[in-house]
């Protein structure tokens, strides 16, 4: 019983770290991808709906990557609608 309990044991401590760093590698692909955005000239606010991060979260992001405070704030214009940003 203690040998099937250990197997047990290691599988799952290895489908865990497998699945950490699956999730690891997709959340760093969501942050570089945030900060691309960010550099288009995206509103945080807008980047923040479809990433579901904060838009403070996103403004230390841009901060610690030496990123300019972003200009886009207030209401979005027809031709930013449009294009979906």
């Amino acid at each position: 019983m203690s040998d099937d309990l250990g197997e047990l044991l290691d599988g799952c401590a290895r489908e865990y770290e497998a699945a950490k760093a699956v999730h690891e590698r997709a959340r760093d692909a969501l942050l570089a991808a945030a900060l691309e955005a960010w550099r288009a000239g995206w509103r945080p606010a807008t980047i923040s709906e479809r990433t579901g991060l904060t838009a403070s979260y996103l403004r230390k992001l841009a901060r610690d990557a030496g990123l300019p405070p972003s200009p886009a704030t207030g209401r979005r214009t027809r031709a930013e609608l449009r294009r979906g940003v």
